[in-house]
């Protein structure tokens, strides 16, 4: 049986971020975004040796944007824990493999006025096999940065974040 993500993740504990990206306190993933608070988020773009990119498909258990297409893996910086630590755990979590991601950057993404994500990316290699956490992801597939692109500039189901890495970081 599939876990509700807002039941599951009720819970959890993520730090809350000043400007600087220091933390100033912690609060529960569902007060993180009725309060609009500043915090951390961790993504992960897998290549393959041919430089195709491994996106996931969201599961549809998920509460938002079910189904739509994301990075290989990423998720928040729980409570403590370290960019790297979290996207360690994020990368198994969802889709089954161990190996070691490059630090690429860092960068302040706003959704909207007021509410302020700080996004540590990073990028590896792996050809899979994956084994897929059906609660946090419904497919994984290679895609060509091209195709990524056509999605992002068609506005497919794609997820906001992996548009805004797609059209700041991963231009021709």
């Amino acid at each position: 049986m599939a876990v509700n993500e807002k039941n599951r993740f009720k819970d959890e504990l993520i730090d809350v971020i000043n400007d600087e990206g220091e933390v100033v306190g912690n609060c529960s993933q569902e007060q993180i975004y009725r309060q609009k608070k500043s915090h951390r988020i961790v993504h992960a773009m897998i290549f393959n040796q041919a430089g195709q990119l491994l996106l996931q498909k969201r599961s549809k258990n998920k509460n938002y944007l079910p189904g739509f297409f994301v990075t290989s893996a990423g998720g928040h910086v729980a409570s403590g824990e370290s960019p790297e630590d979290a996207i360690a755990r994020e990368i198994n979590e969802e889709i089954g493999v161990r190996l070691r991601v490059e630090f690429v950057r860092n960068f302040w993404y706003e959704p909207f006025a007021g509410f302020r994500k700080n996004i540590y990316l990073y990028k590896g290699r792996c050809e899979g096999p994956f084994e897929v956490n059906p609660d946090e992801v419904e497919e994984v597939a290679f895609f060509s940065l091209e195709e990524v692109r056509k999605m992002v500039g068609k506005k497919e189901k794609v997820h906001n974040e992996l548009a805004f890495i797609i059209n700041n970081y991963y231009q021709k």
